[in-house]
């Protein structure tokens, strides 16, 4: 039996590898979020550098997020295009999915239950909403995108406009992020610009991180030979030694004395955090190389990020019509009953995930229409 890289040899199958980075941003993302809202802060220790390599992986889970969904989208689209172009149909499905995204991260962090409450809500709750969020950022960067597809005629073309995207973004982030002006803009419009106004994913710098994954994932498909995926695999492997080298040795000779190089929107911390995406990717497919089965969850995981993310923020974090287990506990649970979460998350998920594949494979209705029933039954909640 082959290796789980050489059964990857069509085209227009899902890519295995793919789905295995995906699904391990989400064990990331769900063991991330449940120290972070329930685990004491007497076991944060600064000095341990297993704490250290938990804050390093944090770091890490949105780069790898934001990666595969660029990734993801190029290969989504270029199995739709014909002669290079999208078909309109396409186009409007993309847009229609792009718009659910957003309408998605706002309701998740909405400031109130009911339409009728908004002379309730202090202007502090407003700050806080306009904090734009992971969802809200793929959704912008992905429309970003759809419109380099619409105007790109081949994936050479592609791939250098995403990665001219990619490095401008990176290249203006520093400026726009300590500039007077991007901090005194619009609270709704400034949370994409700035850390400043207290965003978790501004536009600069983190959309580079999905350009950069449209650009890999343009460069593998233009590879049109049966070794094209272990040929990136290397390539991710030799690029990502590259840059975390070079970062190593920029901040410890010509940045050595500045106090920015690994600040949010500094071009070297991207940098870093890139090169181990892509060693992380190489690392994977390697490891694939080597094993001829994987668990079929795995797989299954990947492709429904989207639920799983949803799912499990709120339940840990809450929302306007309902309690997470944050505001239950706090930040007071011992490190065993944190790990006793973060399995019955993962386990939960999982199956979830599961059910979904399920009713997808067999292309059942009720799988098309879950996500629009729960927009309109949350703003039916709003309404009434």
């Amino acid at each position: 039996m082959n290796n789980l890289i050489q059964q990857q040899t069509a085209f227009n199958n899902r890519l295995l590898l793919l789905d295995v980075m995906r699904a391990f941003a989400v064990f990331m993302m769900i063991q991330g979020h449940t120290i972070d809202a329930l685990l004491h802060k007497s076991f944060y220790d600064y000095s341990s550098p297993v704490f250290q390599l938990w804050q390093i992986g944090r770091g890490l889970t949105a780069p790898i997020f934001l990666f595969g969904s660029g990734f993801a989208y190029v290969i989504a689209n270029t199995r739709k295009s014909v002669g290079g172009r999208l078909p309109g149909s396409v186009i409007l499905k993309r847009v229609r999915w792009i718009g659910a995204l957003f309408f998605v991260g706002v309701l998740m962090h909405f400031p109130m239950n009911a339409i009728g409450a908004f002379d309730q809500i202090s202007f502090e709750r407003w700050q806080i909403f306009y904090h734009v969020d992971v969802l809200r950022l793929i959704a912008v960067s992905l429309l970003g995108l759809l419109v380099l597809f619409i105007f790109t005629r081949s994936l050479r073309t592609l791939k250098i406009s995403a990665t001219v995207a990619a490095v401008l973004i990176v290249a203006v982030s520093p400026i726009i992020d300590n500039s007077a002006w991007a901090s005194s803009l619009p609270a709704f419009f400034s949370g994409y610009l700035t850390f400043k106004t207290g965003s978790y994913f501004p536009l600069f710098p983190f959309s580079a991180y999905l350009f950069a994954g449209a650009a890999s994932a343009a460069w593998y498909k233009s590879l049109q030979n049966k070794n094209a995926l272990w040929t990136v695999i290397k390539r991710f492997g030799m690029i990502g030694a590259t840059l975390v080298v070079l970062v190593q040795v920029l901040s410890n000779t010509v940045f050595e004395s500045s106090s920015w190089v690994f600040t949010g929107s500094s071009p070297l911390l991207f940098l870093m955090r890139l090169g181990i995406v892509f060693l992380l990717w190489s690392g994977v497919g390697v490891l694939m190389r080597k094993v001829r089965t994987l668990p079929k969850i795995v797989p299954i995981v990947g492709q429904h990020t989207l639920f799983i993310y949803v799912f499990h923020v709120v339940i840990l974090y809450g929302s306007a019509w309902a309690i997470g287990l944050r505001a239950i506990y706090g930040k007071e649970l011992d490190f065993l009953p944190v790990l006793a979460v973060i399995l019955t998350l993962l386990v939960i998920c999982s199956g979830l995930a599961y059910a979904l594949n399920y009713m997808k494979q067999r292309n059942m209705k009720v799988y098309k229409f879950i996500p629009y029933a729960g927009i309109v039954l949350l703003i039916l909640v709003a309404i009434f």
